[in-house]
């Protein structure tokens, strides 16, 4: 089957690519999530994602749409010349179907503002990141936060705990936890909840071969909450996944805050809790920790020229 963006070679992404793509990547860090190597990979299962190279310092990621089965683009990542531009305007113009390109950054619409201005700019609220001051989440000083103060003081006297890194013996755990969680809310029917199963499973197989760090929470010998996170800058953390033992209250206050904390110590300034997809439920929880900033993401469509 021909490719829709033919006069590119695409390459589907697998995770002997690291060597490749990582230094690109790592070159033009972004200030919204998703452009890792690791979350790359983690999602890869979703999402089908392929690459080529625009030039040998721009990446461009292609990938497969779940809803309409349509390949459409991330934004270009590296150096986006006047040449790379142009390739790629050629392209969407000779496409099928209306073009694309998701989960773009505010600072590339500013570096790139005649290529943007072929393009409908559309801000998705339910891809805004949402961005924290590692020390509050870390101390949760004031009243703002005295309930989830009480919440994880309740966990401390209702069950013992203690915290410490993620690593490989508490790896088999953790990957319990998400089956039973993903067995008691019958991920089978919860299309949402199947595609964070399957990056959360790849991402934990491979936790150290993708570079990643994380906290897990015991209580005795039993592993009862984790999160997974790595470096987005050198100032930013940000956390893909949090998971917790339903039946513990007070259990996801105290790991997100000992996850804070352990990112704090490690000299971050500021923690990325990425976006809530419009879920009430996760919006309410998410603003409910008082974030310093709402990055936005963008979705740009494609216009023609007449």
């Amino acid at each position: 089957m021909q490719h829709p963006y033919n006069q590119f070679s695409f390459h589907p992404l697998e995770i002997h690519d690291r060597h490749l793509l990582e230094p690109i990547l790592l070159s033009d860090p972004q200030n919204i999530t998703g452009y890792t190597f690791a979350c790359l990979m983690a999602w890869n299962r979703v999402f089908h994602y392929e690459w080529t190279l625009l030039s040998d310092k721009c990446l461009l990621f292609s990938f497969l749409w779940p809803e309409g089965n349509k390949r459409y683009l991330l934004q270009p990542i590296g150096e986006f010349t006047d040449h790379c531009q142009q390739k790629l305007l050629e392209q969407l113009t000779a496409l099928q179907y209306e073009g694309r390109l998701q989960n773009v950054s505010h600072s590339f619409l500013e570096k790139h503002p005649d290529f943007v201005s072929r393009f409908e700019i559309i801000n998705e609220r339910g891809r805004m990141n949402y961005v924290y001051d590692a020390g509050d989440l870390a101390t949760l000083p004031g009243r703002q936060y005295a309930k989830k103060r009480n919440l994880i003081r309740q966990a401390s006297h209702d069950f013992p705990w203690s915290a410490m890194p993620l690593d490989l013996s508490g790896m088999a755990e953790c990957i319990e936890l998400v089956e039973k969680i993903c067995f008691d809310k019958q991920v089978e029917k919860d299309q949402g909840l199947l595609q964070e199963w399957l990056a959360l499973d790849f991402t934990l197989h491979h936790y150290e071969e993708l570079g990643l760090n994380g906290s897990m929470i015991k209580s005795g010998d039993k592993v009862i909450a984790f999160s997974v996170f790595e470096e987005a800058d050198p100032e930013t953390a940000v956390v893909h996944f949090e998971k917790a033992f339903p039946g513990y209250k007070g259990l996801y206050q105290l790991v997100n805050q000992a996850t804070s904390k352990m990112m704090l110590e490690a000299g971050y300034r500021y923690i990325n809790r990425e976006e809530d997809l419009d879920l009430p439920g996760l919006r309410k929880a998410k603003l409910s920790y008082y974030p310093v900033e709402l990055r936005p993401a963008y979705r740009l469509m494609f216009r023609a020229q007449e």
